[in-house]
């Protein structure tokens, strides 16, 4: 004789997993992870790119799938947010440094001498830098700041977001040694995904 409270707990896991998905856009299903995959790997060469390419590959469609569904449902909890959020704001709170650092290594991996068109190339067309170009006659002299930000892009166009990567990288490491607090979110988050 089957137990009514198995069935009643197979019946709201089904409901929540409903509610789950229809939470998702209409294409979640359509999701074809090689093509992201493949994607990605085309407009970013390298080798981190090939060790992402690498983790990724090694996952099937479905356990991607899964993967994604937990992080939605748990970002859109309201209790996880709020936690989060107080979590974060004490964080900083004692931890204006880490901070600073963060803000330094996103600027320099976004890299705002290629946003403004100074690339590994020369001056991107129809770029700032394309602009201040045209409007110097396009001779430009020898140790000028346009000179010198041309010869930054062109040097800077991987190391500039390689050393924010590893700015980046640094941070995060230093923080989570010395936190408590990240070390027991990243157990928890480890909980999360394991099962």
């Amino acid at each position: 004789m089957p137990d009514s409270n198995s069935n009643s707990n197979s019946n709201s896991n089904s409901n929540s997993n409903s509610n789950s998905d229809s939470r998702l856009s209409p294409h979640f299903h359509d999701l074809n992870p090689e093509a992201i995959i493949n994607a990605y790997t085309a407009a970013n060469p390298g080798p981190l790119t090939a060790a992402i390419r690498a983790i990724l590959g090694g996952l099937s469609h479905t356990d991607l799938r899964g993967f994604i569904g937990r992080i939605i449902d748990t970002i859109n909890d309201e209790e996880f947010r709020r936690q989060f959020y107080e979590a974060c704001k004490e964080w900083i709170k004692t931890h204006p440094w880490h901070i600073a650092f963060f803000a330094i290594a996103i600027v320099l991996m976004v890299n705002p001498l290629a946003l403004a068109g100074f690339g590994a190339l020369g001056p991107v067309v129809g770029s700032i830098a394309a602009a201040w170009q045209s409007a110097i006659g396009g001779s430009v002299a020898a140790g000028s700041a346009f000179a010198i930000l041309q010869s930054m892009g062109m040097l800077g166009a991987v190391i500039i977001p390689a050393v924010g990567a590893g700015v980046f990288g640094s941070t995060i490491f230093a923080a989570i040694s010395e936190s408590e607090w990240a070390r027991n979110l990243m157990a928890k988050l480890r909980h999360l995904f394991s099962g």
